[in-house]
């Protein structure tokens, strides 16, 4: 800080009545900053961390996994439905699913193919964007030779998106897992949704914006 910059705080804080030391004074504005900007930038990691939220990928990603080690007796496996009124993003969970469950099964199991399930679509009067009752989901499963289906939805509830998804057993009905996601709204989901994507900190300009934090207060203290 130059001479003419001392000059103008200790005048500033004088004529007030007060002497206040330079060091003192960029040490009270560092933490007040570091306040005001840690609030935002944390916040969402710290909500994160209470109630834990998914990138899109990871949701289906996680759900695939868990459910092919519910079934290793399950001989075909489908994907029926998914509610929502976005038919990009409807279009992209059918295939994002179907692939993480091909990259998971075992050697006995069969991920029936999309098209087998449209084919169907107009003879059992059934949406592939709509909701589908227990009843239908048997037929279909029954109609196509699979054991296991799932279908789900997307929901919007506030500013935040959720994620409920479902399998059911076409012969044993008793078997049903159902998981709910609360989803990250990241680049990818946001396309897909048609909306603009929010101002997602990076691990990377996290830990810079950490260090310089440091750094200046380093500077800063008496």
């Amino acid at each position: 800080m130059t001479d003419g910059h001392n000059c103008v705080i200790n005048y500033f804080y004088k004529s007030k009545g007060f002497v206040m030391n330079r060091r003192f004074f960029v040490r009270v504005i560092s933490n007040a900053l570091l306040g005001l900007l840690s609030g935002s930038l944390f916040a969402q990691q710290i909500q994160d961390s209470v109630t834990q939220r998914w990138t899109f990928d990871d949701a289906i990603n996680d759900y695939a996994a868990g459910l092919i080690s519910r079934i290793p007796q399950s001989k075909g496996i489908a994907v029926i439905a998914f509610e929502t009124d976005k038919h990009e993003l409807m279009v992209y969970f059918f295939g994002a699913m179907e692939e993480k469950l091909w990259e998971k099964k075992n050697i006995t199991m069969e991920i029936l193919e999309r098209r087998r399930i449209e084919n169907l679509q107009q003879e059992l009067n059934f949406s592939l964007s709509g909701q589908v009752s227990d009843e239908t989901a048997v037929g279909i499963g029954k109609a196509i030779g699979a054991d296991t289906l799932i279908y789900g939805s997307m929901s919007k509830i506030g500013k935040e998106y959720r994620m409920t998804l479902r399998a059911t057993g076409v012969e044993t009905s008793h078997f049903s897992f159902p998981r709910s996601y609360e989803l990250i709204v990241d680049s990818r989901l946001a396309g897909l949704l048609g909306i603009k994507s929010p101002r997602i900190w990076t691990d990377k300009e996290t830990r810079l914006w950490t260090i310089g934090v440091s750094v200046g207060t380093s500077f800063a203290a008496p």
